[in-house]
């Protein structure tokens, strides 16, 4: 990730806009659920600085807990400068 990377998730009250915060969100995450993993349903596609891929989260015992996808942007030296998060419904 790119020290600037916005990440955009429509459970966040506000967009995080860098990498240090970024950090704390997913620890404070890992925290609050310590039994779920995040897991790539798919490969990550991608095109002219632009990628996709699915992701799930998933409980120890394998029930997946949650599923998703994001959307983002890299820079030159292929860091994630945008990434957007969405969650399926249920």
């Amino acid at each position: 990730m790119a020290e600037n990377c916005l990440y955009l998730d429509s459970h966040l009250p506000k967009p995080v806009d860098n990498i240090e915060t970024h950090c704390q969100l997913i620890e404070s995450f890992r925290e609050k659920f310590p039994e779920i993993s995040l897991q790539l349903s798919t490969a990550p596609d991608s095109h002219h600085g632009h990628f996709k891929l699915t992701w799930k989260m998933v409980k120890k015992n394998g029930d997946v807990f949650l599923g998703g996808n994001f959307f983002g942007e890299v820079n030159q030296q292929n860091k994630i400068t945008k990434l957007v998060g969405f969650v399926d419904k249920k």
